[in-house]
């Protein structure tokens, strides 16, 4: 369930010719498209962000976003506020839903995220000589085990 901004927000994506009215054929694509899909996700979202938003500015703050993402990606502070740098596109000091969205979306949805995190670990793990990329051998090693 969306709220009414959320529900503007929705239909202007579904209504691709932009005459302002949904065809069966524009919500038949976006359903084949993954739509029901994608309408779940986005409610996880919206709610992961409003949780997230202790201070209801509809934006996130660095230390809001450090904590989410502490508790849901498992990243260190290092590596949340380099996060936070990436998805705050416009460089306002603040991350809002739209910057939020594009990120999580980019990853394929919210449940990759930890996948993300999980994998960032792995490849950290991996990269014995710390220098940020991985060798022949640390990667050999790394798909090998």
């Amino acid at each position: 369930k969306c709220n009414e901004d959320e529900g503007k927000k929705l239909f202007a994506k579904i209504d691709v010719s932009g005459n302002g009215s949904v065809s069966f054929a524009e919500f038949d694509a976006w359903l084949g498209d993954g739509g029901i899909d994608k309408l779940e996700q986005y409610a996880k979202l919206t709610d992961a962000f409003k949780k997230a938003d202790t201070d209801g500015s509809l934006e996130l703050d660095k230390d809001e976003f450090t904590k989410m993402a502490a508790e849901s990606m498992d990243l260190d502070k290092k590596d949340a506020e380099e996060l936070f740098t990436q998805i705050d596109t416009n460089a306002n000091g603040n991350i809002c839903f739209l910057e939020f969205e594009a990120y999580i979306d980019g990853l394929g949805g919210l449940d990759n995220i930890k996948q993300f995190s999980e994998l960032k670990k792995h490849f950290a793990d991996a990269d014995k000589d710390k220098s940020n990329g991985l060798d022949l051998d640390e990667f050999v090693k790394m798909a090998t085990e």
